[in-house]
């Protein structure tokens, strides 16, 4: 969930601009853009390891150097690297990073790569998890993302906020709902990545019980902010023409 915000986060822009773009080609292309992220939510784990060909993926980390460095001088290891994959238009990479000194926080520096628009700044989000929950900060001013789940708590700091007050936050903001010695400890990438993996898949099924119209409507207004009430009805729209409504899971 951590990188599917900054993700979000990282091409809101670009939809809000081709949200006003003329022409049906354009049009479609946003939405095309729109879908892929949201499901990348509900559909196979869209992260993977790089491989071999993601050589030209791997050097965009080189224009979030600044971010990294400020990382390293603040305590923070680097784990390793995780591409994001959940269609043939989006593509990010993600270098994981933790605090050497309290290994349940880490920290998430992602590069998007959009056709349309070529680059997005670099994101810089912290994360800690308990078992029940996930406590995400955002290095980016405001909080963009997919409906909100109730078992994830995120804040937003400033960008330019020092990685050390940053991280002083992120603890206090965890602490109040986990306590310091609940939260997991991650030791590489292989952990961060099992935690990732079981994540995606507890947010995607609560996404599957929920009502896709409000689904849909959540999403928007996470994604779209104060923009929703001038561009939200435009986009619904737009996403759920010729789109079949998926079926609300029931328990029981």
């Amino acid at each position: 969930m951590t990188v599917s915000i900054a993700i979000f986060f990282g091409v809101y822009i670009v939809l809000v601009v081709l949200a006003g773009w003329r022409g049906r080609r354009r049009r479609a292309f946003a939405v095309r853009i729109m879908r892929e992220l949201l499901v990348g939510l509900v559909g196979p784990f869209p992260y993977r390891l790089p491989a071999n060909e993601d050589g030209n993926l791997l050097r965009l980390l080189g224009t979030a150097t600044t971010q990294e460095r400020r990382l390293l001088d603040d305590g923070f290891r680097p784990l390793g690297e995780l591409v994001y994959e959940a269609g043939p238009t989006i593509r990010a990479i993600v270098r994981v990073f933790v605090d050497a000194a309290d290994d349940t926080t880490c920290a998430w520096l992602t590069v998007v790569a959009l056709p349309v628009a070529g680059l997005r700044p670099p994101t810089l989000s912290l994360t800690s998890y308990s078992d029940e929950k996930e406590f995400v900060t955002l290095l980016q001013g405001e909080v963009r993302g997919a409906a909100k789940a109730p078992f994830v708590e995120r804040q937003a700091l400033g960008v330019d906020t020092p990685i050390a007050d940053a991280k002083m936050k992120h603890r206090v903001f965890a602490s109040r709902v986990a306590a310091h010695d609940a939260l997991k400890h991650i030791t590489d990438l292989a952990s961060v990545f099992r935690e990732s993996e079981r994540r995606h898949s507890i947010y995607a099924e609560w996404r599957r019980t929920q009502p896709p119209d409000e689904l849909l409507k959540s999403d928007l207004q996470g994604l779209l902010g104060s923009r929703y009430e001038k561009l939200g009805e435009k986009w619904i729209r737009m996403l759920t023409t010729g789109l079949p409504k998926a079926k609300v899971r029931r328990g029981g």
